[in-house]
């Protein structure tokens, strides 16, 4: 019999998870100190593709485990993956998401040696989402929302470091699917400016976005970050050298606008 370990280790975590907590039919902590909050960011979105989604916590203890039970009213939003990358986190190594229906769990726990989640306030990973280009001009919810299975209980929870779990504070997020065509006339304006003007001011922006370290925020328009107008639609390393040669080399003018 063949095992699925990804299955397997998820199954591990949610048990190891349930132990840490201490949680069977409701939350038995509760929160020793400022609330503790999750925040769910909120964005708008432009043009057709995908969307990166922020997720920001703020803790005043140290936590031995974060658990998050997502769902989103939008009949065209895809749920695509969760990355931790970036995020005050990511050096947990049991963590991951998973999908069911419309329910999306994200859970980390340290294990082992690694040391708790400390004290402070940041970003805890992005929530990706893709939509098809015939999707409706709306606003999306991203809400918590509470399950059972079995005899457990799953909602929005931080656990403490003596296994106590407690609900944090908890903001919504909204994704403002406004779909209009961004891209004016001929692609390059990435730093979104209000003249439309295409100069070192763009590349600046496109380096700190691709190699910034953090990365820097992405285009406002993703179209406008499509220099060389690839059918891909994404921006990257290519549009760069695109965008430095028309400046600086006498290459092309940007590709025009769809």
């Amino acid at each position: 019999m063949r095992i699925n370990l990804k299955l397997l280790a998820f199954i591990v975590a949610i048990l190891i998870l349930a132990a840490v907590t201490g949680r069977t039919s409701h939350l038995n902590g509760i929160d020793p100190g400022v609330a503790d909050s999750l925040i769910i960011d909120s964005v708008v979105v432009l043009n057709s593709g995908g969307v990166a989604l922020p997720i920001f916590f703020y803790n005043d203890q140290e936590l031995a485990g974060i658990e998050i039970t997502l769902h989103h009213d939008s009949p065209d939003l895809i749920v695509d993956s969760f990355s931790f990358v970036g995020g005050r986190v990511d050096y947990v190594s049991l963590k991951g998401w998973s999908l069911n229906n419309d329910r999306l769990m994200i859970y980390l726990i340290p294990f082992g040696t690694e040391p708790l989640i400390t004290t402070g306030e940041g970003l805890l990973g992005s929530l990706h989402f893709s939509y098809p280009p015939s999707a409706s001009v709306h606003v999306a919810t991203i809400d918590t929302v509470t399950f059972g299975a079995g005899q457990l209980i799953y909602s929005t929870a931080f656990s403490t470091a003596d296994s106590k779990a407690f609900s944090p504070i908890f903001e919504k997020g909204f994704i403002d699917m406004q779909l209009g065509n961004c891209c004016l006339g001929t692609r390059g304006n990435a730093n979104a400016d209000i003249d439309e003007r295409v100069n070192v001011s763009d590349i600046t922006y496109l380096v700190n976005y691709l190699f910034g370290i953090p990365l820097g925020p992405p285009p406002a328009c993703m179209e406008e970050g499509n220099i060389n107008g690839d059918a891909l639609g994404d921006v990257n390393v290519a549009d760069l050298t695109y965008m430095v040669n028309y400046l600086f080399g006498g290459g092309p003018a940007p590709v025009s606008c769809p």
